[in-house]
């Protein structure tokens, strides 16, 4: 955390995943305090980056060449997974590849940045292409047996050697920091109310502890409370 925050953090909370070749990685979200926050694209410009790191920094060059490219696709590949037909003939990356030349960062109309990326004029790089993906399936018959959906995941997930290991030394797969519990809101008799097949549905709108949630109980205890509210719903 300490290499790759900007300043100090307020909140943070990460999640570890493991996908198709094993080895884990992290997705962040990351509040700073006020004083450090990036507030606009000169901001962003300071600490992040689109562009290959220059042949003065090869070990950088070497690391993001091999590890963080996009490809080939486009015509340099036009049968990469990533190409789709857009409106209905013209064949495009998905992730909208190769990223167009920007002299300085922006953001697109649903406010996600589009980074600042100089054309260096260098000759392109080979892109080392990936190994694909490969998955053993059979078909059996339903034969009206229904649909058990812990059994499917049970028998289709795969554990690689990284996901047991880190799971057997017992190492964080999340974490949340300050903790926090999301707080229902609803209208008055809006509120979810769960129910099994052979319940009828009368009889559990009449149960009181199925109707409760933490707001109705919230309102219910400042109810008690003599000269108004004492506890706040934030």
């Amino acid at each position: 955390m300490e290499d790759i925050v900007f300043g100090k953090v307020a909140a943070m909370v990460y999640v570890v995943e493991f996908q198709k070749r094993g080895l884990p990685h992290a997705h962040f979200l990351i509040i700073l305090e006020d004083a450090y926050n990036l507030k606009g694209p000169s901001d962003y410009d300071k600490f992040v980056t689109a562009e290959i790191p220059s042949l003065e920094c090869p070990q950088l060059r070497k690391i993001v060449l091999g590890h963080m490219m996009h490809g080939p696709c486009g015509i340099l590949n036009p049968k990469c997974t990533c190409m789709i037909k857009e409106h209905g003939s013209e064949v495009i990356c998905k992730y909208s590849y190769p990223k167009p030349y920007l002299e300085e960062t922006t953001t697109n109309e649903d406010g996600f940045p589009i980074l600042l990326h100089h054309s260096s004029g260098q000759i392109p790089v080979q892109v080392c292409v990936q190994g694909h993906d490969r998955v053993s399936f059979n078909v059996v018959g339903q034969q009206n047996q229904g649909v058990y959906e812990i059994n499917d995941f049970q028998s289709g997930r795969w554990v690689s050697p990284c996901e047991a290991a880190w799971r057997i030394f017992g190492f964080d797969l999340f974490e949340m920091t300050p903790s926090v519990q999301l707080l229902p809101v609803h209208l008055p008799n809006m509120q979810t109310i769960y129910m099994r097949s052979h319940e009828q549905l009368n009889v559990v709108v009449q149960d009181e502890k199925r109707s409760t949630t933490a707001l109705t109980e919230f309102l219910r205890l400042n109810a008690t409370i003599p000269g108004g509210t004492r506890y706040r719903y934030t």
